[in-house]
């Protein structure tokens, strides 16, 4: 409920609204929904080893399968890793899902995700909102994507890596905005 608030709705990146209750322009109530559509197909990801050196690939995260997973322990292999995400021409990107086959299991402490345009030089991302695997940042137009762990010692346990595509997030946000129904 919106108990507090008393001008706008909430901002969720990763839900939509499906009725919000108002009265005299007050908003009451909101139920929201999971935002489904929202996702970039067909990059490929692959594992960077500390070197910046591909290793392998992780098809297993871009196949919308949850059966299937990526796992790699960097203390049992020696080696910190990183995902590369390659997208075939520049996306608009303005999130990142990163789903763990337990749940708070499998993902760094701190994730850092860094965008490039050509491969060699990486910027990071300014993040907007984030939870424990969504992390949500201001628009990219990139070609790659790197994330990796600000540590060295994750256990990386992963069944799907869902990136964000941002063409449609600013008429999602504006219908967010315009939407306003009463009882």
């Amino acid at each position: 409920n919106f108990t507090g608030k008393t001008s706008g709705s909430f901002a969720f990146p990763a839900f939509e609204p499906g009725y919000l209750l108002t009265a005299d322009g007050l908003l009451l109530h909101g139920i929201y929904r999971r935002v489904t559509n929202r996702f970039v197909p067909g990059e490929i990801i692959s594992v960077l080893d500390e070197n910046g050196m591909r290793q392998d690939s992780a098809a297993a995260l871009s196949d919308w399968d949850r059966g299937t997973a990526w796992a790699f322990d960097e203390h049992e292999r020696g080696e910190k890793a990183a995902l590369l995400i390659e997208f075939a021409e520049p996306t608009a990107i303005d999130g990142i899902t990163l789903r763990t086959v337990i749940q708070r299991n499998g993902l760094p402490d701190e994730v850092r995700i860094s965008w490039s345009s050509d491969g060699e030089i990486y910027a990071p991302v300014k993040l907007t909102d984030s939870s424990y695997s969504e992390f949500f940042f201001e628009l990219v137009e990139a070609r790659f994507l790197r994330i990796e762990g600000a540590e060295f010692g994750t256990n990386w346990n992963l069944s799907e890596v869902q990136l964000w595509d941002a063409r449609d997030a600013e008429s999602i946000r504006s219908h967010e905005q315009g939407i306003s129904f009463t009882d």
